[in-house]
């Protein structure tokens, strides 16, 4: 894009298709700076979620793996194949 710009710069002709470019790159930018912030929010999140690990209890690991991870895996896995069946 950027290289068809610079063939296009001067050209009155090609004005609608140079702004038309120009708009198009400022939003990839903007898009690459979205996704930059996204994987920061993520990585600050994942932090704080590491951080409180080792504060959990017994108690609190078995309600995370047994009935958010195990049960939810098994519930999934029974609907699909309730739905395949039926």
């Amino acid at each position: 894009m950027a290289k068809r710009l610079k063939e296009i710069k001067g050209d009155t002709e090609a004005k609608a298709e140079a702004e038309a470019l120009e708009a198009r790159l400022e939003a990839n930018a903007k898009e690459g700076d979205r996704k930059k912030r996204v994987k920061e929010a993520e990585a600050s999140l994942d932090d704080k979620a590491y951080a409180q690990y080792p504060k959990l209890g017994e108690a609190d690991v078995k309600a995370l793996v047994v009935d958010d991870k195990w049960m939810a895996a098994l519930e999934s896995t029974v609907h699909g194949e309730t739905d395949r069946i039926s």
